[in-house]
């Protein structure tokens, strides 16, 4: 992303689309400075809706990093779980309770 003055992180993550479905909010990490002397900045999401924590502006050369929910696997196979629960739950209560065909 091009940079300009007035940049900050929500600004920087909006202009590249937003935050995606898996990503994990509660942690962003800014990594400033040279690749051999990083400086690392984590972030907390809520605090910048919140207005608790101002939206921070970032540097030339900053580094957004947001990375994955750590129990997003988890959740995907929870969520799969549960969906061929209520599927399978849902197929016999209707093949009980469906009249018999007219013969």
């Amino acid at each position: 992303m091009t940079y300009n003055a007035n940049t900050t992180i929500i600004a920087a993550i909006s202009a590249r689309g937003g935050y995606t479905e898996r990503a994990f909010k509660m942690r962003v990490l800014v990594v400033r400075g040279s690749l051999n002397n990083p400086e690392n900045i984590c972030r907390g999401y809520p605090c910048h809706l919140d207005a608790r924590d101002p939206d921070f502006r970032l540097q030339p050369r900053d580094i957004i990093y947001v990375n994955s929910r750590p129990f997003i696997r988890v959740e995907e196979l929870a969520d799969l779980a549960m969906t061929a629960f209520i599927q399978s739950l849902i197929t016999s209560w209707t093949g009980v309770s469906v009249v018999k065909p007219i013969q």
